[in-house]
C-alpha cells in the first residue's frame, strides 16, 4: 500500500513581489542559498531556462 504524503508551508515576505522574483532568478542571489552546478545559467534565469 502507498501512503500519500503531502506537506504544506507558508511563509510571509515583507518585500516587493519584484524584489522577490529577482532574487529567486539571479545566479548572484541564488548562489547565496543553493549549490550552483557549472552550466548554470550566468544572468537571471527566464521563463524556459531549463536548470538541472
Amino acid at each position: 500500500m502507498t501512503v500519500q504524503l503531502i506537506v504544506k508551508d507558508e511563509i510571509i515576505i515583507e518585500a516587493a513581489p519584484a524584489r522577490i522574483w529577482e532574487v529567486l532568478t539571479k545566479t548572484k542571489f541564488v548562489s547565496q542559498w543553493d549549490e550552483l552546478p557549472e552550466d548554470y545559467p550566468k544572468g537571471a534565469m527566464t521563463e524556459g531556462n531549463k536548470v538541472v
